[in-house]
């Protein structure tokens, strides 16, 4: 049974890697092309909160979650692993220094949050007519842009100073690894 939720969780955590790049290579084209999927309030949303995430676990040196509980339930099986266990685990994590990945995730969190500076998203609506008859007409959106330019600048010095905390706590990577975690 660990080795099936194992995988279940290989699968998820390659779900998300999918869609935190392809939701970013989704973006790109679909501001330029005025896609309406691509200004989709809960779309940008999620996609920008789950980059946060992943950066928050990035820079604090930090395995990510779905990683810490794929290798417990592994570890508990005794089982290695099959097919997906090879193929997704193995592809997303490689083995370099944390700080190597930390870098690309970085540079999709900044591209995302130039694109929300850039094209916000919509605002989420109930329904299309009832959009149509209470909506004003489109304002020039600068609050929005100047609160997403002040979190561009503002979110490395905050990351910075997290992984600073949590190493000063003592959690990195090294206590994981041992088993505090």
């Amino acid at each position: 049974m660990n080795a099936w939720l194992a995988d279940a969780v290989a699968l998820l955590h390659g779900a998300v890697v999918v869609y935190v790049v392809g939701g970013t290579l989704f973006i790109l084209p679909g501001v330029w092309r005025k896609w309406p999927a691509a200004r989709n309030f809960y779309f940008r949303f999620s996609h920008l909160a789950l980059l946060v995430f992943v950066n928050v676990f990035e820079w604090a040196n930090q395995p990510c979650p779905l990683t810490t509980i794929e290798q417990n339930l592994r570890a508990d099986d005794g089982h290695p692993g099959g097919f997906i266990a090879h193929h997704v685990h193995d592809a997303m994590h490689v083995d370099v220094p944390a700080r190597v990945l930390a870098w690309p995730t970085v540079g999709l969190l900044a591209i995302v949050v130039w694109l929300y500076w850039l094209a916000p998203p919509a605002p989420p609506s109930t329904s299309k007519t009832e959009e149509a008859e209470t909506s004003p007409k489109p304002s020039s959106g600068w609050p929005h842009r100047v609160f997403w330019t002040v979190f561009l600048a503002v979110l490395p010095l905050a990351l910075w100073e997290l992984s600073r905390k949590l190493a000063w706590l003592g959690l990195s990577a090294r206590e994981s690894e041992q088993g505090w975690v």
